[in-house]
């Protein structure tokens, strides 16, 4: 098992174990709860977006900073359009996913919601490369 240290902030990059453990779990949990039975009666709506956008925008900003973090160093522009694409991708899975369960449905403005998050998680990690959460060896 990894130590708590290996979590602790670091100046280098992180090890692709660790990134990419990060971002396994982190899309596991995204899947788990795109799956699971929502019960009806939940709030819907904050001012003019529903809770459901913001919860996708948000959960995907993650996924979106976590695989541009994980990818190799090279081109930072290559790594945005790859991560965004990846999270866009993965979002778009699970919609279609959602199609097939009866409790759930295929939504575009999720997809569209899962793409702005991912781009936008892929802009932040462009931009403060030094917040990741990964240290550079194992």
């Amino acid at each position: 098992m990894d130590s708590a240290a290996e979590m602790l902030p670091d100046h280098g990059r992180p090890s692709s174990a660790t990134a990419g453990r990060a971002v396994a779990a982190w899309a596991a949990l995204i899947l788990v709860l795109s799956v699971i039975h929502i019960p009806s009666g939940l709030p819907k709506e904050f001012a003019f977006l529903s809770f459901d956008t913001l919860a996708h925008a948000s959960f995907y900003a993650v996924l979106g900073a976590l695989l541009f973090w994980a990818l190799p160093q090279g081109n930072r522009i290559t790594k945005l359009i790859i991560a965004a694409a990846a999270a866009l991708i993965f979002g778009f899975i699970i919609e279609l996913i959602q199609r097939l369960l009866p409790w759930r449905s295929f939504e575009w403005k999720d997809a569209l919601s899962d793409l702005t998050g991912g781009a936008a998680g892929a802009v932040f990690a462009l931009l403060f490369p030094r917040l990741h959460l990964f240290k550079l060896t194992k």
